[in-house]
C-alpha cells in the first residue's frame, strides 16, 4: 500500500470514528428534557472544523523550519497547562 493510500485510509477512518461520535453525542439528547445535552453535538461539529482547520494549517507547514518549531512547542505546552488543569480540577 504505497503512502498516498495509508493516507487515504487514514482519513477514512478518523472521519467514520468522528462522524459515530457526533452521531452518538446527538443521539443522547433525545434521552429526555432533564438531560442538558441536546447542544453538545454542535459543539462538537464546531470542535471537529477548528481540528481540520488545525489539521490542514499544520500539513501546510515544512517539518523543520522556525515556525514548525515554535508551533510544536507552543501545542506541547499548551497541551501539557490542560492536562494539569484537568487534573487539578
Amino acid at each position: 500500500m504505497g503512502c498516498r493510500n495509508s493516507h487515504l485510509l487514514f482519513l477514512l477512518v478518523l472521519l467514520c470514528l468522528s462522524g459515530m461520535g457526533v452521531a452518538y453525542l446527538f443521539s443522547t439528547g433525545y434521552l429526555g428534557a432533564e438531560y442538558a445535552v441536546r447542544g453538545n453535538y454542535l459543539r462538537q461539529c464546531g470542535f471537529l472544523l477548528f481540528g481540520a482547520f488545525l489539521g490542514a494549517a499544520a500539513f501546510r507547514m515544512t517539518p523543520g523550519s522556525g515556525l514548525w518549531r515554535i508551533v510544536v512547542f507552543a501545542g506541547y505546552c499548551l497541551s501539557l497547562l490542560l492536562l494539569v488543569r484537568v487534573l487539578l480540577a
